[in-house]
């Protein structure tokens, strides 16, 4: 038994080290999943403003041909105003001169608020193309990082895991569940055993029960902290 429980620093490095590689196998590409989706996001708001452009410049070009129509209005009824000769007429042209330049007017109005909207959407449009250039170049730059760090780890991270197995195997079943159930949990902080300190659980500083001390001492048998639940063993190198 005391050669096994000799294994656990070993087992302890191998998961540490695993779960920080890990971290670049498994985590790491999923951020940068996250980014392409930030970006796609991006791409669509652009796709958006580019669509209100159009619509803006619709409705612009929309609002000079109804100016263009009732300039021309305007300039016929100033014509026929100098040829009318009844009073009766005078007043109906006259108030159709009157109608067209409030018409005129309002269709201005109108126009300067398009234009100051295309003005905004344009500085939107290129904010948000600087943005996206932005996050490109860090997107990319961040694929790149992951594929090299994928290459430099993925060969150390299967030497792990094959090593980690191999030593799995020296434990009876209910110390490879105790380890599996504590090497998935985010609880132990990558510290899945404890030395034995003054009486003491290393990790969680509880005491421990004399006898159960003097077990662990001798390698006799593998103890969980009743406390934090880690896995307990006694530092041969302090005997």
């Amino acid at each position: 038994m005391a050669s096994k429980v000799e294994l656990m620093p070993e087992i302890s490095d191998i998961i540490k080290e695993l779960k920080d590689i890990k971290y670049y196998i498994e985590e790491r590409p999923k951020e940068l999943e996250e980014q392409q989706r930030e970006l796609e996001k991006l791409e669509d708001k652009i796709q958006k403003v580019q669509d209100e452009h159009r619509e803006l410049k619709k409705g612009l070009a929309k609002i000079e041909m109804d100016l263009e129509e009732n300039r021309i209005k305007l300039k016929k009824y100033n014509n026929q105003m100098l040829l009318v000769k009844k009073e009766k007429e005078y007043n109906a042209i006259n108030n159709e001169i009157y109608y067209t330049k409030t018409k005129i007017e309002n269709l201005n109005s109108e126009k300067k608020e398009k234009q100051i909207k295309l003005e905004e959407n344009r500085k939107k449009y290129e904010e948000l193309m600087k943005k996206k250039k932005e996050m490109e170049k860090v997107v990319e730059e961040e694929r790149k990082n992951v594929e090299e760090k994928l290459e430099e780890l993925k060969p150390r991270y299967e030497q792990l895991n094959k090593r980690k197995e191999e030593l799995y195997k020296e434990f009876n079943q209910d110390i490879q569940n105790k380890l599996k159930g504590i090497e998935n949990s985010k609880k132990y902080k990558n510290k899945i055993i404890a030395k034995v300190n003054h009486g003491m659980c290393g990790a969680c500083k509880m005491n421990l029960p004399p006898q159960t001390v003097a077990e662990i001492r001798k390698a006799n048998k593998i103890y969980t902290c009743p406390y934090c639940g880690r896995l307990l063993y006694w530092d041969q190198d302090k005997t």
